[in-house]
């Protein structure tokens, strides 16, 4: 009776004892296994399929095995994964990569654009917390470009549930290098559906990128608080309205937080005035948007023209 049950389950035992081969990369015992089940179900498609590749990369770790190892050794390997692996394969070969780059010098700032990292290695084989931890030395240790750092970091902080870490990330991602965000990675939903929302409305991705923060305090996912810093709102918009290479949409966020902050703490309607004239020239539409959110929908006669 237990042969016979054996016989029965005989494919899904030996391809588990298959996979549980190939996570640590005995692929030698994988292909035994393969060799053993085709015996009994010779025209079986899915265990051919995986032989082969198991087949295939048994070759490639020989040889780079053989090889002086080394970033760009390692980097060429991570290349050729495909989304054919048996996933225990592929799960096996990205704890190998992410083993080799831990034995480097400064692991943190390796990188080969779009994604080779070790943060980006960590995030496939979803373990969210190793990468944060590992975007996080990036950053610290000055790794470019750093809009897309901030914003993979917000990924990690996204998947681990802590959505309000994750949009302070997202955006100083888009406040200090908007051109830099990986935004095919982004994990928020609601900011992807805010981004795909301007997308339909006929915005420009460079636009998109650039009024983000702005948007993304409109809608209520991002704060206007610079966190880290001594946040004097009238002391960073001095410094921006100074830099001859601020973006105007950059330059009209730190009006807004300076705006906000004369409407709610300081109370100066004059000053708020001339801010709020300046806001409106800058970007019509934006401060139309603004006044609708704070409840104005009819502007007094001096911010007309």
């Amino acid at each position: 009776m237990q042969l016979d049950l054996f016989y029965d389950n005989e494919r899904t035992i030996r391809l588990n004892l298959a996979h549980d081969a190939l996570l640590s990369l005995k692929l030698r015992e994988a292909l035994r296994e393969y060799r053993l089940i085709l015996k009994n179900h010779p025209g079986d498609k899915e265990i051919l399929s995986e032989k082969k590749s198991v087949k295939t990369w048994k070759g490639r770790l020989e040889s780079y095995r053989r090889s002086p190892h080394g970033v760009e050794r390692i980097h060429h390997l991570y290349r050729y994964p495909g989304n054919d692996l048996p996933a225990a394969l592929r799960r096996g070969v990205l704890s190998l990569l992410v083993r080799e780059l831990r034995k480097e010098s400064a692991p943190e700032l390796i990188f080969r654009p779009p994604r080779f990292h070790i943060g980006c290695l960590y995030m496939e084989l979803e373990e969210y917390a190793e990468a944060e931890q590992w975007f996080a030395k990036a950053l610290q240790n000055g790794i470019e470009p750093q809009g897309r750092f901030l914003a993979w970091r917000g990924d990690t902080l996204t998947r681990m549930g802590d959505t309000e870490g994750a949009r302070e990330c997202y955006l100083a991602a888009f406040l200090e290098d908007p051109e830099g965000v990986d935004l095919d990675s982004i994990s928020d939903r609601e900011l992807i559906d805010l981004i795909d929302d301007l997308e339909m409305d006929g915005h420009e991705k460079e636009e998109i990128l650039s009024a983000l923060p702005v948007w993304g305090w409109l809608r209520g996912l991002f704060s206007l608080l610079r966190h880290g810093t001594g946040d004097d709102p009238a002391a960073t918009l001095v410094r921006m309205e100074d830099d001859p290479e601020a973006a105007p949409l950059q330059l009209w966020y730190e009006y807004l937080r300076y705006a906000e902050y004369l409407r709610t703490r300081r109370r100066d309607d004059r000053e708020m005035i001339r801010v709020r004239k300046k806001m409106k020239a800058l970007a019509p539409e934006l401060f139309e948007e603004y006044m609708k959110k704070l409840g104005i929908t009819a502007l007094p006669f001096r911010y007309r023209g």
